[in-house]
């Protein structure tokens, strides 16, 4: 992250709530521009007084630590609905890598949407927008919650249904022609198996782009999250 970067964005979205998330796994939400202060070298995050536009207790934060900007959008962790829930989810990137976005919406067992959310970084690639997309939309339910996924990465529903088993019995490794090579993307993959350890996830995949509502949506989501990132 750089100061240009950061500061424009603050600029174009000067009313837009987001979080600053570092490599340390802290996360601070802004809500309003004068919340926060960007040098050539570091941000400054205070959180809001009683009184408006006053900030308080400050954080110095390096550009160096900041992990990535995600939009705070994304609806807090639910109450367990009925039945199975479906977790519908997209990625997208600006050139690959480059900027990019994730999206998700959650319908329950009724059809009914019960949430969603978006949010971008950079740089990064389309394979991780797709799992942070997933990542997101399990976070925001309950553990215990079943779920129908619907994807149109293969990338996704072949790793979840077939692959992540095998690469966590070798130690986060994949097979290859020169032997066991590191899995790729393997921070989030991990993150993906804690998050279904507790839960039954069935994997549905559908073709991006030929009309499916809510995969289109999703899509919009994330390209737009990955414009504005």
């Amino acid at each position: 992250m750089n100061a240009a970067d950061l500061a424009a964005r603050m600029l174009r979205e000067p009313f837009a709530t987001f979080a600053l998330e570092t490599k340390t796994g802290n996360s601070f939400t802004i809500a309003e521009r004068w919340q926060m202060m960007v040098s050539d070298k570091s941000v400054v995050v205070g959180k809001p007084s009683a009184k408006r536009g006053i900030a308080e207790d400050f954080s110095i934060i390096p550009l160096a630590e900041i992990e990535r900007v995600v939009d705070a959008k994304e609806t807090p962790t639910m109450k367990k609905a009925d039945g199975v829930v479906r977790l519908y989810t997209d990625g997208a990137c600006q050139g690959n890598p480059g900027p990019g976005g994730w999206g998700f919406i959650i319908k329950d067992g009724a059809g009914a949407e019960i949430g969603r959310g978006s949010g971008g970084e950079r740089p990064t690639t389309n394979n991780r927008m797709e799992l942070m997309s997933v990542i997101r939309g399990l976070e925001a339910l309950d553990p215990s919650q079943s779920i129908k996924l619907v994807t149109d990465s293969q990338y996704v529903a072949k790793g979840l249904s077939e692959w992540m088993k095998g690469w966590k019995a070798r130690g986060w490794k994949r097979k290859t022609a020169k032997g066991l090579e590191p899995v790729a993307n393997e921070d989030l993959w991990r993150r993906l198996d804690e998050l279904t350890a507790s839960r039954k996830v069935v994997c549905e995949w559908v073709r991006g782009h030929v009309g499916h509502p809510e995969n289109e949506e999703c899509d919009r989501m994330a390209v737009e999250a990955a414009m504005n990132v």
